[in-house]
């Protein structure tokens, strides 16, 4: 069900909330670079969920299809890209708690992790469950929090059991990525692939770092967040938009603040916190409340911009 309609402005001294009823991370030079002012919110979609479901994670398919994971009971959400419901798929062999994160392959198979079992599971594009694989190799206990992919369709996971990310093959062999060698501990959950760089993203205490193709930090790269508590984040071009208690746009040149969007506008709208967020081009934020029961589809409005 759609909601309403709901323009939110915001700028450094000025924040309030209008309803109106019834209505790949590439640090390149942009030729007119217009920085975003405020966020208009199309549309809220209200997602019937158990009552004790939690947000997992929320991604972009092809043609604007979004798939949507809940918890409790487990399940994969479809949408159109204008929010019009499709279909619901339970996760029949995944326990309550025991979904931490999915992602899309090329060939646009569905990747669900399951931290309790070491299982990865994969669906097909009609979320029908297929063949699992055992997360092993020897020495090393796994337990995935978080799965993001490649164009070239390989795997990257966090382990929460050694604090690294492991690559995985297209032939299921795996292989650890990145040489963090305990200095970081992986306690947020997502991890992103950045296609144009060939590096992974992920939150370190506030902060956002990225590794290279080597598995090695980038330590020029790190961008600081404001945002207690991030829980996930997206890169529109040199913008690296943040999700939590509250929204906010960072510069991924200069780590300077670029837009923020507070606590108290988003609890008014039913979304605080953000649990996950994804974005649609340069001007299209989804962003899936904590609870797992909203969905908000937000425009970018930039400064100066036609």
């Amino acid at each position: 069900m759609i909601l309403s309609r709901i323009s939110v402005f915001h700028t450094a001294c000025f924040a309030a909330v209008f309803f109106f009823p019834n209505k790949g991370f590439c640090l390149k030079t942009l030729t007119a670079y217009h920085p975003p002012s405020h966020l208009v919110i199309e549309e809220i979609y209200d997602i019937e969920v158990g009552p004790a479901s939690t947000g997992i994670a929320v991604k972009l398919g092809s043609g604007g299809k979004l798939f949507i994971a809940v918890d409790s009971p487990p399940q994969l959400i479809s949408l159109d890209a204008e929010l019009k419901f499709i279909s619901t798929q339970e996760l029949k062999n995944l326990g309550v708690g025991s979904v931490s994160d999915f992602c899309i392959t090329g060939s646009f198979t569905l990747i669900i992790i399951d931290p309790m079992v070491s299982l990865l599971f994969r669906t097909d594009t009609r979320l029908r469950q297929l063949n699992s694989l055992q997360l092993e190799t020897d020495r090393i206990i796994f337990q995935p929090i978080s799965v993001t992919s490649s164009p070239e369709g390989e795997l990257y996971i966090a382990n929460y059991s050694d604090h690294e990310i492991w690559k995985m093959d297209r032939n299921g062999t795996l292989s650890r990525h990145s040489k963090m060698n305990g200095t970081i501990r992986l306690n947020n959950k997502k991890i992103e692939y950045i296609p144009a760089m060939k590096y992974i993203s992920f939150i370190d205490n506030g902060h956002i770092k990225f590794l290279n193709s080597y598995g090695n930090i980038v330590r020029s790269r790190t961008v600081e967040t404001f945002i207690k508590n991030p829980a996930d984040f997206v890169i529109i071009n040199s913008e690296i938009w943040i999700g939590g208690e509250s929204l906010e746009c960072v510069s991924a040149t200069s780590s300077k603040v670029l837009y923020s969007f507070p606590k108290d506008s988003l609890y008014a709208i039913g979304i605080s916190p953000i649990s996950a967020i994804a974005a649609a081009g340069d001007s299209l934020l989804y962003m899936l409340s904590y609870r797992g029961d909203k969905l908000a589809k937000a425009v970018i409005i930039r400064e100066n911009s036609e």
